[in-house]
């Protein structure tokens, strides 16, 4: 029979998500954490997306043209990223 998940009670909302293999540690963030029971069994699940992709609504309406789209990349990256929290 399996245990309880003593960690389940952390498991919230927006809460990063670590994986380490070997040498290589990605993060995710936990969205949706479920508690389902359906008469037989208890299920929790949660859906983890990648962290970068909290990026695809950071400056949603910015606009890159010929007068402030010109640089190189490493100035527009700074401009894509600029009050994300990201470098």
């Amino acid at each position: 029979m399996p245990k309880d998940s003593h960690r389940w009670q952390y498991v919230q909302n927006d809460c990063l998500l670590r994986v380490k293999v070997g040498d290589d540690e990605d993060w995710f963030v936990v969205k949706s954490p479920r508690i389902t029971n359906n008469g037989k069994a208890v299920n929790n699940t949660v859906k983890c997306a990648h962290l970068c992709s909290v990026l695809k609504t950071k400056n949603l309406y910015l606009v890159l043209d010929d007068e402030n789209g010109i640089g190189n990349i490493e100035h527009l990256a700074g401009l894509a990223l600029k009050n994300t929290g990201w470098t």
